[in-house]
């Protein structure tokens, strides 16, 4: 998947597109972590597709044009920090032995600033989770897994909910669920 930049010169930034890139890099990070127990080949082309992302959000961040742009904002100054903290910090960056660790360092660096966003700044509300059947919505996971698609089944009595996305249905249990957000047909 490829991101792109985000441009600070536009009038009215949508703070959400920051988000939407912090949330790829934390959850891309933490599931190339897990996959990297049992295959190390397949977390790298995850990692090598996060260091893809990062380094076209860290060559147009570091034009002089964009300077003035992100340090007039607090929240586009700590972004752009941590896409360069990203970026360059890690170490021997082709290298099995190094990629948890570098792994760790996209994890961390994403979360710095973004936790209280990451945690979930809109808990679900079960009283009007039914009222999201048939609608589209992202919903993300305590373990800031994220999944995209139509909500197809709702069962709070067993406590799960079905969302059919692109790929397959994803049962997920409501007590699990971080947040939930209805996106635009």
């Amino acid at each position: 998947m490829e991101l792109g930049y985000i441009d600070f010169s536009e009038k009215k930034l949508q703070i959400d597109k920051i988000y939407d890139h912090v949330r790829y890099y934390y959850t891309k990070a933490l599931i190339a972590l897990d996959i990297s127990q049992n295959n190390k080949k397949e977390a790298m082309e995850l990692y090598k597709e996060i260091r893809d992302n990062l380094k076209v959000e860290y060559k147009e961040y570091e034009k002089t044009k964009n300077w003035k742009l992100i340090y007039e904002n607090k929240l586009y100054l700590q972004y752009k920090d941590n896409i360069v903290n990203a970026y360059v910090k890690p170490t021997n960056v082709t290298a099995y032995r190094s990629l948890n660790g570098n792994l760790y360092d996209v994890y961390d660096y994403m979360q710095s600033g973004f936790l209280e966003y990451l945690r979930g700044k809109n808990k679900i509300d079960l009283d009007i989770i039914e009222e999201m059947i048939d609608k589209k919505c992202k919903v993300v996971t305590n373990d800031f897994l994220v999944f995209e698609g139509i909500i197809t089944e709702i069962n709070i009595d067993n406590g799960y909910l079905i969302i059919r996305d692109f790929e397959e249905n994803n049962k997920l249990i409501i007590k699990n669920i971080n947040t939930i957000d209805e996106k635009e047909q």
